[in-house]
């Protein structure tokens, strides 16, 4: 579980996600969404709602705290599926899209009041008082080391194609040589 604010804009944090994250976020953001639907008790969930999960869970609490968090979600989770078919083809519509649409004509009951900070779900190491700069340096340091970031007709995000900052990630490999070893 995790809300990877890449930007405050909900529309740019899509497009800022690698191609693993568009897809698997979709889903994580209405499970999140869902869970505060039943956490608050909300009465005639539709057919195939998805179940009440990490309901204790930082982004999960977040969520609930206030309907501008719950609104900023939706919104991220729509741009998502936008950022899906952007990518994958416009023919393409992930699954949880009716979900996300649902969710945004049913919001609970939720306090009215302004957003609360981001929670950053993220080992320590990257946590920081801005939390759209901790989740860059969490996918620089992290996501991109493990190999997971890629980009589908995608430019790579500034803030990942810095050269200073790729070689503190990735070390350089030596060019294999064009000479041919004599036998």
């Amino acid at each position: 579980m995790n809300i990877f604010v890449l930007s405050r804009c909900p529309h740019l944090a899509a497009r800022l996600h690698c191609d693993k994250h568009v897809v698997k976020m979709i889903l994580e953001t209405a499970q999140l969404l869902y869970s505060a639907h039943h956490v608050l008790g909300t009465p005639d969930l539709p057919a195939g709602a998805y179940k009440k999960t990490h309901a204790n869970h930082p982004c999960a609490i977040w969520v609930r705290e206030s309907r501008a968090n719950y609104l900023w979600l939706v919104e991220l989770g729509l741009a998502l599926c936008a950022e899906y078919q952007h990518r994958y083809g416009a023919h393409k519509t992930h699954k949880t899209q009716p979900h996300l649409v649902w969710l945004k004509s049913t919001v609970p009951a939720l306090p009215d009041c302004e957003a609360t900070p981001f929670r950053q779900a993220m080992p320590d190491a990257y946590k920081h008082a801005d939390p759209v700069q901790a989740y860059r340096t969490y996918y620089l340091e992290d996501k991109v080391a493990r190999g997971i970031v890629t980009y589908t007709n995608r430019e790579t995000p500034e803030f990942l194609s810095q050269e200073r900052k790729w070689q503190l990630v990735l070390p350089l490999k030596p060019k294999p040589s064009l000479e041919r070893k004599s036998t």
